[in-house]
């Protein structure tokens, strides 16, 4: 009976606007279930916090990485030249040329005037040689004797006696006639 007068109190301070009393149990389930969507919000919450933690990292890392290319690229720019600067260089280059050109040349010049007083070349036959060809010239003079040690100037009076081969095919074949000479000689 206790019982029923606790519910009759209890519904009698229902109907005169009093405060309600609300079973323990009841409150236990909804301690419960607020406690789930507590656990539940944390591990989202945790999810999510890690998840932004990690594009927050790569996006730290992609920042490190620009700032480390601004500052490579700052560099190129204090080591580079400037437009004028380039345009001195390209001047100098262009004025290094011209004269290289020139030099070039005079050496060519030079060359043509040394081996028409050192091989007696007609200085006409060299006037349009390039340097290549005027190294082959000089090889093949060199090769048939040519040069002042070698030229005879038969009008000083220096001859006398037989005259010397005129080719160089023509002294081969003498040298190689006196050797089979003093070969026979020497065999007999």
């Amino acid at each position: 009976m206790a019982d029923k007068e606790d519910q009759t109190s209890t519904s009698g301070q229902e109907d005169k606007g009093g405060p309600r009393m609300v079973p323990e149990s009841d409150l236990i389930a909804v301690k419960k279930g607020l406690l789930k969507e507590l656990e539940e919000a944390k591990a989202g919450h945790t999810t999510t916090l890690t998840q932004m933690n990690t594009q927050l990292s790569e996006i730290r890392q992609q920042l490190l990485q620009e700032q480390a290319a601004k500052e490579q690229l700052d560099t190129q720019l204090k080591s580079s030249i400037s437009s004028e600067d380039m345009g001195k260089v390209i001047a100098d280059r262009d004025a290094a040329i011209k004269r290289s050109g020139e030099l070039d040349s005079k050496l060519l010049d030079l060359r043509r005037n040394s081996m028409a007083t050192t091989y007696k070349v007609p200085a006409d036959t060299l006037k349009d040689r390039t340097s290549d060809q005027l190294d082959l010239m000089e090889i093949a003079l060199k090769a048939v004797g040519g040069g002042q040690a070698s030229t005879k100037s038969f009008d000083l009076g220096g001859g006398g006696g037989a005259a010397s081969p005129s080719t160089p095919i023509d002294r081969a074949k003498e040298a190689i006639a006196k050797a089979m000479e003093k070969r026979g000689a020497l065999r007999q």
